[in-house]
C-alpha cells in the first residue's frame, strides 16, 4: 500500500476498538480511535481521515447521529456501520443517511479488508481527479463499477436485515401481519401495504393487515376476486406491478382497495401454492415501483411465507391442544353436576377483575388461558373423595391438595409460560402463607394467582354443594372482605368488589 489511509474506529466497547486497531493496522492503515460519538466527531473535524467506522449503539451520540454529523462535515468521507444486530429499520436509515456499508459482529478479517480496502480506494480516486480525457473516462468507469458493487453490498444489508427483522419465534400471525406489513412499507419507501389471506371456501381475499393513508378496508374485511383485478395471474403465482389510470384507480376504490397510482401485488406461497397477496402502494416520493423494489418485495415475501406458514402451524397445533385441554376439564366438572361450568365463571370473572387493575393485555391473556386450566389436576382426585356428602377426613383433604401440583406436572411438558402454569399451581395459597401447595406469603404469590384465588373462593362459595347450600352473593362479598389480610389479597379484592358493583355477573347462587 503506497499510501498510509488514514481510518477512524469508533465503538464504546474497548475489545472491538482494540481489535480493529490492529487488524487494520496489520494491513498498512493509520488508525484513530475513540469510544463514544462525540469524541469522534471532534476529530473527524480536526484530522483528515479516508474513512470511518463507527458502532450503531452508543452512549451520548448513537451511530445514526453521528453519520448525519459526519455526512454534514463532509459528504464524501465514507462512514461503515458496525452493528450486531443489523435490523432492516437501522439499514434502511443509516442507508438514507449516506453509510457506505455494514460491518455485523462478529466480524471477520477478510470482511473488514474488503469494505475498507475498496471504500478507501473509491474514495482516493475520486479525490485525485483525472488528467487526461483518458483518465477521466477510466475514471468514471471505474465509478461506474463502483456505484453498482455499492449498491449491490446495500442491496445484501438490506436482504440480511428482511432475514433478520422476520427471525423473531412464536410471533402471532396478527403481530406477524402487522410485522410484514410495516417492513413492506420501510423497505420500498411506500405509503402503505397490506396482507390478503385467500379463503378458498368463498374465492374471496380477507384484509388481515393494513396500513396507510386513504385505506379504504379494516382488518378482517371481505375483497372480492373479480375479473376486473387481475387476481388469476397473482393466483397462478405471479407479480404484478400495476400503474392505473383514472379508470383503474376508480376501480381499485369500488373494490375495497387502495385508490393508488402504482401497486405491486406479490402472490405468497407454500410449497407453490398461493395463499395469499402482499399488496404495496404508492411511492412516497411519487412516481412508480421498479424492478429493484419488485426484488426487494419478492425476497420479503419469501422469508415472510415461512413465517406465516409457521406461525398458522404452530396458532393450529395450540388450538388444537387448547381445545383438548378444556374439553378434559370439561370431563373433571362433569363428574360433579355442583361444579359445572365453574372453570369458565372464574376465568371470565377474573378478566373482569383484571381490567379493573389495569393489567396488561398480556396478563388478560394468560388468565383467559391458564384460568380454564386451574382445576385441571383434580383429574387424580378419585369421584368418591369429589362427590363425597360429608366432611373429608384429613387424608383425603391431602389427595384433594395436590392437585395444583398435578395440574402443572400435566401442562409442563405442553411449553406453557411460566405465569401461566403459576396461576394453576398457586391459586390455593394464602396471603398469610397457609395455603397449599408452597406455603407462600404475601406479594411472594404470583400476581395473577392472587386474582384467581379470589374468584374461584367467590364461585365456590356461591355454588351448591353436596354438604352445603351456596351462598347468597353478598354473604359471599362479605367473607372475601373479613379474610382480607389472612386469606386474599385486599387490593384483589377491592377490585373484585368494583366488578361486582357494576352488575357484570348476576348475583345469584349456582
Amino acid at each position: 500500500m503506497s499510501k498510509r489511509y488514514k481510518v477512524l474506529v469508533i465503538d464504546d466497547n474497548e475489545w472491538i476498538r482494540t481489535t480493529l486497531k490492529d487488524l487494520l493496522a496489520t494491513s498498512g492503515y493509520h488508525v484513530d480511535i475513540a469510544d463514544n460519538g462525540e469524541t469522534g466527531i471532534s476529530k473527524v473535524k480536526s484530522k483528515c481521515y479516508d474513512i470511518v467506522l463507527s458502532d450503531v449503539q452508543m452512549p451520548k451520540i448513537d451511530g445514526i447521529e453521528l453519520l448525519k454529523q459526519i455526512k454534514v462535515y463532509d459528504s464524501t468521507l465514507p462512514v461503515v456501520m458496525i452493528t450486531g444486530f443489523p435490523t432492516v429499520d437501522t439499514a434502511i436509515q443509516a442507508m438514507k443517511e449516506g453509510a457506505s456499508d455494514f460491518i455485523t459482529k462478529p466480524f471477520r478479517y477478510e470482511q473488514v479488508n474488503m469494505v475498507v480496502d475498496k471504500l478507501v480506494k473509491e474514495r482516493g480516486g475520486t479525490k485525485k481527479g483525472t488528467q487526461t480525457s483518458k483518465k477521466a473516462k477510466q475514471n468514471k468507469t471505474i465509478e461506474s463499477l463502483n456505484m453498482k458493487l455499492n449498491k449491490k453490498v446495500k442491496e445484501l444489508s438490506l436482504m440480511n436485515s428482511i432475514s433478520e427483522s422476520m427471525n423473531i419465534p412464536q410471533m402471532s400471525s396478527e403481530d406477524l401481519f402487522n410485522k410484514i406489513v410495516k417492513v413492506a412499507t420501510e423497505l420500498v419507501d411506500a405509503d402503505g401495504a397490506s396482507i390478503l389471506m385467500i379463503d378458498n371456501m368463498s374465492s374471496e381475499l380477507i384484509v388481515k393487515a393494513i396500513k396507510g393513508k386513504g385505506t379504504k378496508k379494516e382488518v378482517d374485511s371481505i375483497i372480492p376476486i373479480d375479473g376486473n383485478i387481475p387476481w388469476k395471474e397473482v393466483m397462478k403465482g405471479k407479480h404484478l406491478v400495476i400503474s392505473g389510470g383514472n379508470g383503474f384507480r376508480k376501480n381499485m376504490a369500488v373494490k375495497g382497495m387502495n385508490k393508488s397510482n402504482s401497486s405491486v401485488l406479490i402472490p405468497l406461497k407454500i410449497k407453490d401454492n398461493v395463499f395469499g397477496v402482499l399488496n404495496v402502494f404508492d411511492k412516497l416520493a411519487g412516481g412508480k415501483f421498479g424492478q429493484e423494489d419488485v426484488k426487494l418485495l419478492l425476497t420479503l415475501s419469501r422469508r415472510a411465507s415461512l413465517n406465516i406458514e409457521n406461525a398458522i402451524l404452530y396458532e393450529s397445533m395450540y388450538a388444537n391442544l387448547i381445545s383438548t385441554l378444556q374439553s378434559l376439564v370439561a370431563a373433571i366438572e362433569a363428574r360433579d353436576r355442583y361444579t359445572q361450568q365453574h372453570s369458565q365463571r372464574v376465568t371470565q370473572l377474573s378478566v373482569k377483575v383484571a381490567e379493573e387493575m389495569n393489567c396488561s393485555q398480556d396478563d388478560i391473556d394468560t388468565i383467559k388461558f391458564a384460568g380454564v386450566l386451574h382445576d385441571i389436576g383434580k383429574i387424580s382426585v378419585s369421584d368418591s373423595i369429589l362427590l363425597k356428602k360429608g366432611k373429608l377426613t384429613e387424608k383425603e383433604i391431602k389427595v384433594v391438595q395436590t392437585h395444583p401440583v398435578v395440574g402443572e406436572k400435566i401442562l409442563y411438558p405442553l411449553g406453557l409460560l411460566p405465569a401461566e402454569r403459576a396461576i394453576v399451581r398457586h391459586h390455593h395459597e394464602r396471603w398469610d402463607g397457609k395455603g397449599y401447595p408452597d406455603g407462600l406469603a404475601g406479594v411472594a404469590i404470583p400476581f395473577l394467582a392472587r386474582i384467581i384465588t379470589v374468584v374461584d373462593s367467590y364461585d365456590a362459595m356461591t355454588s351448591n354443594r353436596p354438604y352445603r347450600k351456596a351462598m347468597e352473593s353478598k354473604e359471599a362479598i362479605n367473607e372475601l372482605v373479613r379474610c382480607c389480610g389472612t386469606q386474599f389479597d385486599k387490593d384483589v379484592v377491592d377490585a373484585f368488589k368494583k366488578v361486582y358493583s357494576s352488575k357484570f355477573f348476576p348475583k345469584t347462587s349456582k
